[in-house]
């Protein structure tokens, strides 16, 4: 039955959890999801506060008001340095855009390639339309690295995917790639003629590292997904837009009028204001000035209590931590230290060592918890071991 193809993405149900525990009255510093409490962005409160008084409440096009498909092609033609027209763009929230973009390119029984770990909604996604999943590694040991080609495709067999997602900055693992790294994996998307979807909800949030350049593979068959939720504070706001070929664009369009209509038109309207606004880059650049403040204050409070991190967080609003089991090491913060991470393999099995901390709660609560999750590893003796 199609419902029991539907899952949640776990980070909900850990949420959940956490919430109960919070109900018998222990409070709980949360890192466990990447919500952007910490940041308040006003400039885009008062662009949206202006749209809904002045925009009707009225239905917009399911492929996104033009005003903000517009400036979002703009967007795109200036970050990745490709001309983008409006019709190869489209606006829906960004996790539907993974589903979208997947059922627009694939059919039921075909194979999809999904980085391990990765978000959730990859593989999720990929389960209820139908689709043979495969893995591919870009997590090992506590190191992040993606797998050679010869490894994926011994792994794929006689399979031969119709798409392959890859995340760059990672979600979960707070690391912005070389995009060297998966030159070998784009040589093989061209040979065989798959798709590329890239998700770069991340790729304006790197720190001490040069931004993520757009990368231009030898094929006209790219999906971009990109966000307004992470680098603009605005999760609840359900805002995102990939730029693909029009008839891509087309199905994803069809797609968000069957299953919502539309986004509003107000939030479009206030947000296409803001993204004209100067406004909009002078918060991306003080978010990520308080970002990797907050990510030396982590790496220092590692080396001070001898807390490994093999992988220092460059990117994105997380850090991936090893441990000697994420699910024991979850539990044991939550009860005994009141604290909430992310067990790390909610992300997929190359997560299975490891607990995944958002660092984008209040300044006071990240380095409070920190500590927690810090003293509770030593205490419970769940320091990963290599």
């Amino acid at each position: 039955m199609w419902r029991e193809r539907i899952r949640s993405q776990p980070m909900f149900d850990i949420l959940q959890e956490v919430r109960s525990v919070e109900n018998r009255s222990h409070p709980v510093i949360h890192l466990e999801i990447g919500d952007t409490q910490g940041f308040n962005n006003l400039a885009l409160r008062t662009h949206m506060s202006n749209a809904c008084q002045s925009v009707p409440f009225t239905y917009s096009p399911s492929s996104g008001e033009p005003e903000l498909r517009k400036i979002v092609a703009e967007l795109f033609s200036s970050q990745i340095g490709l001309h983008t027209d409006l019709e190869q763009i489209c606006i829906a929230p960004a996790n539907a855009l993974i589903t979208q973009c997947l059922a627009a390119t694939l059919a039921e029984g075909d194979t999809v390639l999904i980085p391990n770990p990765g978000f959730p909604t990859y593989e999720l996604a990929s389960e209820f339309l139908g689709f043979d999943i495969v893995r591919y590694n870009v997590f090992n040991d506590g190191v992040a690295k993606v797998e050679d080609i010869k490894t994926i495709t011994r792994r794929l067999g006689e399979a031969r995917p119709k798409a392959i997602i890859i995340s760059n900055p990672s979600n979960p693992l707070g690391y912005a790639f070389n995009w060297s790294e998966f030159s070998d994996l784009f040589e093989y998307a061209c040979e065989i003629d798959a798709y590329l979807i890239f998700d770069e909800t991340y790729v304006n949030l790197t720190y001490e590292v040069s931004h993520v350049e757009a990368v231009h593979p030898n094929t006209d068959k790219i999906i971009r997904i990109r966000s307004l939720s992470k680098e603009h504070a605005a999760p609840g706001l359900r805002i995102g837009y990939c730029r693909a070929s029009p008839d891509i664009v087309e199905v994803v369009a069809r797609f968000s009028s069957l299953v919502y209509s539309c986004v509003p038109s107000f939030v479009q309207i206030g947000v296409g204001q803001y993204l004209k606004s100067p406004e909009a880059s002078i918060f991306v650049d003080q978010l990520k000035t308080e970002m990797a403040s907050r990510i030396q204050v982590l790496v220092s409070m590692a080396k001070e209590n001898d807390l490994v991190l093999r992988t220092l967080p460059n990117a994105t609003f997380y850090a991936f931590i090893g441990v000697k089991n994420g699910d024991q090491a979850f539990r044991k913060l939550l009860d005994h230290y009141k604290v909430a991470v992310c067990p790390g393999a909610a992300f997929g099995s190359q997560g299975f060592n490891a607990v995944r901390l958002s660092l984008a709660g209040t300044r006071g609560d990240v380095i409070a918890g920190i500590d927690r999750v810090i003293s509770g590893l030593h205490r419970e003796d769940m320091m990963d071991a290599s």
